[in-house]
């Protein structure tokens, strides 16, 4: 939740900085402004794909760990039951 904000302002403090100008006159600039704007578009996408990424690694994992409940439920109902000799 803290992560979004701080991550612009730092952006924007680094901006700042390479251009070695306050942060208000960096503002006012038309090149910082439709840089800063592309730089969100790409951060925007980085963090999507991201997302993306561990959210199909967290099914995968969920997926393996239902398979292997489910084989050890298997496992212990078959060792619960007598066998017919």
């Amino acid at each position: 939740m803290i992560f979004p904000p701080l991550a612009l302002l730092s952006g924007l403090s680094i901006h700042a900085y390479y251009e070695y100008k306050p942060l208000l006159e960096v503002l006012q600039t038309e090149e910082s402004i439709y840089g800063l704007i592309a730089g969100g578009c790409a951060a925007l996408a980085v963090g999507f794909f991201s997302i993306y990424r561990i959210t199909q690694a967290m099914r995968k994992r969920l997926e393996r760990l239902k398979e292997l409940y489910r084989q050890a439920s298997e496992a212990a109902e078959d060792s619960d039951r007598p066998e017919d000799r």
